[in-house]
C-alpha cells in the first residue's frame, strides 16, 4: 500500500505532523555508510483487526515523488529495522519517508510535510516483503547489533518499544 499525504500548519514551535511532533533531537539509523535521521519508531494497533505494526519514520534524502527510489531506500533500511520488528514478534511494519519543510517568519512557523509509506508484511513461510509484492526483502541483520541510535547516540535496544506503547489507530 502506498500513501502520499501533504499537510500544512501554522505553529510557534515544534512542528506536528500526521504521526506526531518533529523534535530537534532525533534518533538515527545506520544504513551501510549512510546515517539517516529517524523521526520516530512507533507501534500501531488497528481498530479494523489488522495485525499491529511497528513504524519507522525517517527524513528522506530522496524526493518524495520518486516512489521507485523510495522503495529502494526502504529495501536498504529494512535489514537494520527488521530486528526491532522481529524482536516484538510482529508480522507487519511500516517504513515511512518524510519530507519536512519548515519556514519561519517572526513568531510564526509554517510546515509542509509530505509522506510516503510502504507496508512490510511477513508471509506464512516467514519471509518479509512489501504488501502486494511477492519479492522477498533482505533478511534482518542481527550481526552488527542495533543500528538505530537513540537521541543520545547510544544504540537503541531491539526491545526498546514495549508492546504496551502501541497506539490505537
Amino acid at each position: 500500500m502506498l500513501v502520499v499525504v501533504s499537510i500544512g500548519a501554522c505553529q510557534a514551535s515544534v512542528p506536528i505532523g500526521k504521526y506526531g511532533p518533529y523534535n530537534d533531537t532525533n534518533m538515527h539509523v545506520i544504513v551501510g555508510a549512510e546515517t539517516l535521521t529517524v523521526y520516530r519508531i512507533k507501534g500501531w494497533a488497528f481498530a479494523d483487526g489488522s495485525p499491529p505494526a511497528l513504524q519507522l519514520e525517517y527524513a528522506s534524502p530522496v524526493d518524495i515523488s520518486d516512489h521507485e527510489a523510495l522503495r529502494q531506500k526502504a529495501v536498504q533500511i529494512w535489514p537494520a529495522f527488521a530486528p526491532y520488528v522481529e524482536a516484538m514478534n510482529l508480522r507487519s511494519a511500516i517504513i515511512t519517508a518524510t519530507l519536512l519543510q519548515k519556514r519561519s517568519l517572526g513568531d510564526f512557523a509554517t510546515t509542509n510535510n509530505k509522506y510516503f509509506g510502504l507496508i512490510v508484511v511477513r508471509d506464512s513461510a516467514g519471509a518479509w516483503h512489501f504488501e502486494d509484492d511477492s519479492v522477498r526483502l533482505p533478511p534482518a541483520d542481527w550481526q552488527g547489533g542495533p543500528r538505530v541510535l537513540d537521541v543520545d547516540g547510544r544504540p537503541l535496544p531491539f526491545r526498546a518499544v514495549p508492546r504496551d506503547t502501541i497506539a490505537p489507530r
